[in-house]
C-alpha cells in the first residue's frame, strides 16, 4: 500500500467514524428499544445494582435502603426502566421495595445466578430453586 491509499483507507475510515458517532449521539440513552424478540422494550441504558457485590452484599445495600430506593428512583423518573440484579449483589428485596408503587409492566428486571464455588453461603446452586427464589426475593410473577 502506498501513502496515497493509505491516507485515503484512512479518510475513508474516519467519515464513517464521524458518521457513526454522529448517529449515536443523537439517541437517547433513555429510548426504549426492543430487548430481542421477547416484546419487552428496555431503556438503553439501565441500572446496575452489584458494584463491588460479593456474598449477597454489594456498594449498593451498603449505602442503605433509603438512599438505594432513592438512586432507583431517580433513574426511573428519569427514564431508566432496565434494572439489572443478581443473588451475588443482594439486592433483590432492595430492588423489590423501590420499586414499589410502579407497574411491574413498566420495569425490565434481570438478575443473575453465581453458579462457581465461593462467593455465596451455599455449595451448589440449584437453578430452578434459585429463580423461584428470585421472583420471591424481587416480588414479580415473570423475570
Amino acid at each position: 500500500m502506498n501513502r496515497r491509499e493509505f491516507l485515503t483507507t484512512l479518510l475513508a475510515g474516519a467519515a464513517l467514524g464521524e458518521r457513526a458517532w454522529a448517529q449515536a449521539a443523537e439517541r437517547s440513552p433513555t429510548e426504549r428499544v426492543p430487548l430481542g424478540q421477547t416484546g419487552l422494550k428496555a431503556s438503553r441504558v439501565g441500572l446496575g445494582t452489584g458494584m463491588r457485590g460479593w456474598m449477597r452484599q454489594s456498594n449498593h445495600t451498603r449505602m442503605g435502603k433509603e438512599a438505594f430506593t432513592a438512586l432507583v428512583r431517580h433513574a426511573y423518573d428519569r427514564g431508566i426502566n432496565l434494572f439489572d440484579t443478581a443473588d451475588l449483589y443482594g439486592t433483590h428485596g432492595f430492588l423489590r421495595d423501590a420499586l414499589k408503587g410502579i407497574p411491574r409492566d413498566q420495569v425490565v428486571i434481570q438478575t443473575k445466578i453465581w453458579w462457581q464455588p465461593k462467593g455465596l453461603p451455599e455449595q451448589v446452586t440449584d437453578a430452578k430453586q434459585a429463580v423461584e427464589r428470585f421472583r420471591q426475593e424481587l416480588g414479580t410473577d415473570y423475570l
